[in-house]
């Protein structure tokens, strides 16, 4: 079961946002992609991180401005919950929200660390997976230009590694911060020529 904490209705409900068609990359795919590595590091995830690993994405708008998917996600989920009945405990829930605004710039609170390094963990993957990402995002701005969307890509890419550390926590830094950089410095080299 992927999110033991979370009634399999909501789950389902949830699901279906994740499905819209200008979804390539913040897919339901992504979803799984965070509950694997979670398995990978051997983190069981409290029911806050579930609900926050569900709900980060779950309203989708690309070129949004930062911040607003987030709040329209947590105010998304607020609406299911009720609308389904799914009791969650005021503290969970008030977690979960504080763990999807701490995705809008992944500089997160102790609280969020996990599902931080989780919502990154894409950048230290294989190389043959960040190609599948990169090309995967680039589907997500078919409105921009190949110059507008490189400009953004590289203010993010050169934001993260400028960080003394991409990831927070040490299960996370010792499995993808090298990997992660090598790939970043490569795009980032791409992107210059």
């Amino acid at each position: 079961m992927l999110f033991p904490s979370v009634p399999v209705r909501f789950v389902s409900a949830v699901r279906a946002a994740y499905r819209e068609p200008h979804r390539h990359f913040h897919c339901w795919g992504h979803i799984q992609h965070l509950v694997k590595t979670a398995r990978q590091l051997n983190w069981k995830l409290r029911r806050a991180e579930q609900l926050a690993v569900l709900c980060h994405d779950l309203v989708y708008v690309p070129g949004a401005p930062a911040g607003s998917n987030e709040l329209a996600s947590i105010e998304a989920m607020d609406a299911l919950l009720v609308e389904l009945k799914v009791a969650v405990p005021l503290m969970a829930k008030s977690e979960a929200k504080e763990i999807i605004m701490a995705t809008v710039d992944h500089r997160p609170s102790f609280i969020a660390s996990r599902v931080c390094d989780l919502d990154l963990a894409i950048l230290g993957g294989t190389p043959a997976a960040w190609t599948r990402y990169r090309a995967a995002v680039r589907a997500e701005y078919p409105q921009m230009s190949d110059a507008q969307f490189n400009e953004g890509s590289q203010a993010f890419l050169a934001g993260m590694l400028a960080r003394q550390s991409i990831y927070q926590t040490p299960e996370a830094i010792a499995r993808f911060e090298a990997r992660a950089r090598e790939n970043i410095s490569r795009e980032l080299a791409a992107l210059a020529e």
